[in-house]
């Protein structure tokens, strides 16, 4: 007579295997999303950074002047053009692939928009800013008569680290709890 709760030593355990898959689908997902983590940091050739500031205002009124456009985008097209490289190339006297435009974007709650350059030479680099910002001021010169635009300065700069500026993030974010508690 065999009772029908008993289990042989024959028997494979059927309870670990569900519990066994999640986890290797998570273990697979956190290797694959920690790969890519690596890849996106780890993958700049470029390490000099340059960025231009430019003033952008009214001319009879000093203000900041009503867009009704994303001037970092249009900005950042008339900086990408056909021809536009060559030209910063030839003005900074260096090759058309040591420096490459990173981004344009507005400084926030000021007047300012900054043009981001990156390459391996901090000369050609700074230079191809500079450049970059005079064309964006002869650009403005020709599209907005009525905006005075100019350049504040060009300088190199270090960018920071993904954990740096998440712990930046995070004293900032610790100061203001408690500037509003008042501790």
């Amino acid at each position: 007579m065999t009772t029908p709760n008993k289990r042989s030593a024959l028997d494979a355990p059927t309870e670990p295997m569900p519990r066994l898959r999640p986890r290797l689908v998570a273990a697979a997902l956190g290797l694959v999303c920690a790969g890519f983590f690596f890849f996106v940091t780890g993958n700049r050739d470029a390490k000099v950074h340059a960025r231009s500031f430019l003033k952008v205002e009214v001319r009879e009124t000093h203000l900041f002047p009503m867009i009704y456009r994303d001037e970092a985008s249009a900005l950042s097209n008339f900086l990408s053009g056909v021809g536009k490289r060559p030209l910063l190339a030839n003005r900074s006297r260096t090759g058309e692939t040591s420096f490459v435009l990173e981004r344009v974007g507005p400084v926030r709650n000021t007047s300012l928009f900054h043009i981001d350059y990156s390459g391996p030479d901090s000369n050609s680099v700074q230079v191809a800013a500079s450049n970059a910002a005079n064309l964006a001021i002869s650009f403005y010169a020709t599209n907005q008569p009525l905006w005075g635009v100019t350049l504040v300065e060009t300088r190199c700069f270090s960018p920071l680290s993904v954990f740096d500026r998440l712990e930046e993030s995070v004293w900032i974010y610790w100061r203001r709890c408690k500037a509003f508690l008042g501790l």
